[in-house]
């Protein structure tokens, strides 16, 4: 009986070292990674775009390619859970980005989506239900409790009523506008020195940019067609996720769909339902965020997953990610004396 307690714990303990995560160095991880960087030259040269939208399925496949797990860890970049007491049994997942000692920005439709969920114009109004913020994986992770500190929640100036269609049901949502699609909350009895800077760059300053060459950025975050899977012995939800070089166009739309509403800048971000608020800086300059991660089509007409093409042209037929400036949030910040600078300090 002894021998076989003994040999039972020498396979539990095997199999324990087998079924452990490598991390970054994880086979599959690493194959991901390599594929990435075997086109590199395609991605990130800030003067060379050698795309044209001539060959969709394949610029499509390259484009997934782009999106790898984050070398690094990153203290300033989680994600955001929010529960609202009229649905208590719905977790709503979203990501958000530290940028100031206590304060998160993340996307308003995170909280406010669901029109069961009660929301007030006030700018200063409270969440019912409950908000955490977390960062880091596995017995580094840490869960914060938050609040709302200052919300854009006007009716038909930051959002509109939709009605949706959901496995045959017809309901309604709240859609809010690309660049007024942010809301920012303060950490409850915590504060560090890990944060994001912020650079606020206005649409006429952006398009004039991408409309000479479309501007590189990188974003990161959690897009649930990568954190959902498997990779070896990691669950993609192990990790951050990076895409680099990835790039902002020139929309002739200025931002709007055909109904004339706010979509925000177009991009080929490969992006999935979970990474709305993820982190958007310009390339090679991760330590300053100029936005997040906001919305866009990502999906055929029978369900499946599709990346964007690399080369936007129309952003609706083109399945375009979109991202939320930081300009109209900054402007409004003014209504209570504030600015994105300030509250650096001031977010609490």
């Amino acid at each position: 009986m002894k021998a076989l307690v003994i040999t039972l714990s020498l396979i539990l303990t095997i199999a324990s070292k087998v079924s452990a995560c490598s991390g970054i160095n994880e086979p599959e991880i690493q194959a991901l990674i390599k594929a990435a960087k075997e086109v590199d030259d395609l991605f990130e040269d800030p003067n060379n775009f050698p795309f044209d939208g001539s060959n969709e399925k394949q610029e499509r496949i390259l484009n997934e390619d782009r999106m790898i797990p984050s070398a690094k860890s990153d203290a300033t970049i989680g994600t955001v859970s929010v529960i609202s007491n009229s649905s208590p049994n719905v977790e709503s997942l979203g990501n958000g980005v530290k940028i100031g000692k206590s304060c998160i920005l993340t996307e308003a439709h995170v909280l406010y989506k669901n029109v069961e969920t009660k929301m007030s114009e006030n700018n200063k109004g409270q969440f019912d239900g409950k908000i955490t913020f977390s960062r880091g994986f596995g017995d580094k992770k840490e869960t914060f409790k938050a609040s709302v500190f200052f919300q854009m929640t006007k009716k038909d100036v930051d959002y509109h009523i939709a009605k949706v269609e959901v496995n045959g049901k017809i309901s309604q949502k709240r859609v809010f506008y690309g660049h007024n699609d942010l809301v920012l909350l303060k950490l409850e009895n915590h504060s560090d020195s890990n944060y994001k800077k912020t650079k606020v760059i206005y649409p006429s300053v952006m398009d004039a940019q991408a409309k000479k060459n479309p501007v590189m950025i990188s974003c990161t975050g959690s897009p649930s067609h990568r954190t959902e899977k498997t990779y070896g012995s990691c669950k993609g939800s192990d990790f951050l996720w990076t895409q680099k070089g990835a790039r902002i166009f020139y929309d002739h739309h200025n931002g709007k769909d055909s109904g004339n509403l706010g979509l925000g800048y177009a991009s080929n971000l490969v992006a999935s339902p979970g990474m709305s608020g993820g982190a958007c800086s310009l390339y090679n300059q991760e330590d300053t965020i100029i936005g997040l991660v906001s919305n866009g089509f990502n999906s055929t007409i029978d369900g499946e997953f599709a990346a964007p093409k690399i080369f936007v042209k129309e952003t609706g037929e083109n399945n375009a990610r979109h991202l939320s400036g930081l300009h109209v949030l900054n402007e409004r910040l003014n209504e209570i004396g504030e600015n994105l600078q300030t509250i650096v300090e001031n977010c609490k």
